[in-house]
């Protein structure tokens, strides 16, 4: 289970980078966040290049957690 979020404001969902794929998981309308919800991110679903470079930086600011987390 990943220890590390990003939430981007905005986005109305968290981050999380687990086995060096970025994930995502809805925030309700409460400020819950059900992990059980999360899907991966799909770069091929961005609908501009703005989008995705945005995303693929969430990611790289995610992956150095992960990798230190994962002890490797």
């Amino acid at each position: 289970m990943p220890t590390k979020f990003y939430i981007e404001e905005g986005h109305g969902c968290l981050y999380f980078v687990d086995e060096n794929e970025l994930f995502f998981a809805p925030i309700n309308g409460y400020g819950l966040v059900d992990l059980e919800e999360c899907a991966p991110v799909d770069l091929a679903t961005c609908e501009t290049p703005e989008d995705e470079a945005q995303l693929l930086r969430i990611r790289d600011l995610l992956m150095p957690v992960a990798q230190v987390a994962q002890g490797s």
